[in-house]
C-alpha cells in the first residue's frame, strides 16, 4: 500500500470508531511496518486530518448528543413541572413519602440539567472541530 492509501484507510477506520490497537495491528499486517511506526503514523494522521475524521464520526455523535439532549429536557421539564405544581398547590409536607418524592424530583432536575449541558458541550466541541 502506498502512503496515501494507508492515510485514507486510517482516516476511514478512525471515522468508523475502530479500536486503535485493532487498526495498528491491521496496518502492521498489511504493510509489514513495526507497531511503533504505525502508532506514530496514526498519531500524525489524527493530528493532521482531525477535521476529516470528525466529519466521518459526526453523524453518530450528533445523534447521541440529540438523544441525550432530549432525555435531559424530558427529565428537567418533568421535575420543573412537579415543583411548579407543588408551589402552586402549596402542598409542601414533611412526611417521609413527600420528602422522598421531592428528593427524587430534585435528582431528576439536576440530572436533566447535567445531560442538557453535557450534550450542548459535546455538540459544541464537534462544531468547533469543523470550524478549525
Amino acid at each position: 500500500m502506498n502512503d496515501q492509501a494507508v492515510t485514507d484507510y486510517i482516516i476511514d477506520q478512525l471515522g468508523h470508531h475502530v479500536s486503535r490497537n485493532d487498526l495498528i495491528f491491521d496496518i502492521c499486517q498489511r504493510t509489514g511496518l513495526a507497531w511503533s511506526q504505525v502508532n506514530d503514523l496514526i498519531t500524525q494522521v489524527e493530528q493532521k486530518d482531525r477535521k476529516k475524521i470528525a466529519l466521518k464520526q459526526s453523524p453518530l455523535l450528533l445523534i447521541v448528543a440529540l438523544g441525550i439532549l432530549m432525555g435531559g429536557l424530558f427529565l428537567a421539564c418533568g421535575a420543573l413541572m412537579y415543583f411548579l405544581e407543588l408551589a402552586r398547590a402549596d402542598m409542601f409536607a414533611l412526611d417521609p413519602f413527600s420528602l422522598r418524592r421531592d428528593f427524587l424530583a430534585t435528582i431528576r432536575l439536576f440530572t436533566g440539567f447535567a445531560m442538557i449541558i453535557g450534550s450542548l458541550i459535546g455538540a459544541g466541541s464537534l462544531l468547533r472541530t469543523f470550524l478549525k
